[in-house]
């Protein structure tokens, strides 16, 4: 069965020539305390421009890995760019491969995109407006597929099954023009994009759940206005297509949304990012009350410069954290 929600979390922006993995500790008396600790990081060399990473059993031996993905050989966006899978076992990482992948290789994502029951990697390529799917064969070693062209500078993107046909399919924002296009999987592939155009502004984020609660993954797609002003939108899917953009939160500069049931009543929330240039962000919580309805719950302030906020039971008590 295709589980969306668990190909969702997972990708997030890295910087530096090193990847940081942080193993949360909490457990007992100190999550109970409402702490989180975290053991010392540990970095792996993955190349000199990494950009995206994303997690997966790639080589089935119980063990999370991880996928990097590396803009870039000598130089950035030089056309040598990468992908680097780290292997973890028992003892931590222990071994590495890499995959040549174009010019300059941004967002990554993890699915089973051909249903073989194994964990595949998505990699968009920004300046060549197309993604490429590296194919598992079970132990680990990825063959591409593709490209696919996912329509002009492709940023983020978003994994889910929009046809209800049992493949995951992919949704990517673009600018310039600015929209989302749609990829449907065909099984051998992916056909030609759908696009739908976007008019407030240039799309930055995406996420996607069922926020409407028809049984429909829907798309929530953070905006850019101006340098502080944006917006969350809400693309409804009708049955595979989906409905022009309606108005979900406007934001303090780009606002960035990811989906999860922060309230535990069994719709779908929104924590979103503000951007906001000229001082500290902050995360706005909405909650979904009717389907589809959001309602601003609370805002709290997170630092300068937020991105995209990714949420995990990271305390082990239940609840969703950001």
């Amino acid at each position: 069965m295709f589980d969306h929600a668990s190909m969702r979390r997972g990708i997030t922006p890295a910087a530096g020539a090193l990847a940081a993995v942080l193993v949360c500790c909490a457990a007992g008396p100190v999550a109970a305390q409402n702490h989180l600790c975290f053991a010392p990081r540990v970095t792996h060399a993955v190349g000199p421009h990494p950009y995206g990473v994303a997690a997966g059993d790639f080589d089935h031996d119980g063990h999370m890995d991880l996928a990097v993905s590396n803009a870039g050989g000598t130089f950035y966006n030089d056309g040598n760019g990468f992908v680097t899978v780290l292997f973890r076992d028992a003892g931590g990482f222990a071994g590495e491969a890499s995959y040549l992948l174009g010019t300059n290789p941004g967002w990554i994502g993890v699915a089973d995109f051909n249903l073989d029951g194994h964990p595949d990697i998505a990699v968009i390529n920004y300046p060549d407006y197309e993604v490429t799917i590296l194919q598992n064969d079970g132990t680990g070693v990825f063959t591409p597929q593709g490209p696919f062209g996912v329509g002009p500078a492709p940023n983020q993107a978003a994994i889910g099954d929009f046809d209800r046909d049992g493949r995951p399919d992919l949704a990517v924002v673009n600018t310039g023009p600015n929209g989302v296009s749609v990829l449907r999987n065909t099984g051998a592939g992916f056909a030609e994009r759908v696009f739908y155009p976007v008019a407030a502004g240039e799309p930055k984020s995406i996420d996607a759940g069922d926020l409407d609660g028809d049984g429909d993954i829907d798309l929530a797609v953070g905006v850019f206005i101006s340098a502080n002003s944006g917006a969350v939108l809400l693309l409804r899917n009708l049955g595979g297509n989906f409905d022009a953009p309606t108005l979900i939160t406007n934001t303090t500069g780009a606002g960035s949304p990811a989906i999860a049931d922060l309230d535990g009543d069994g719709n779908l929330d929104l924590a979103v990012t503000n951007y906001n240039p000229r001082g500290l962000g902050f995360v706005s919580i909405l909650i979904n009350g009717p389907p589809g309805q959001f309602v601003l719950r609370g805002t709290y302030t997170v630092g300068s410069l937020p991105t995209r906020p990714y949420i995990a039971d990271l305390d082990r008590d239940g609840d969703a954290d950001i």
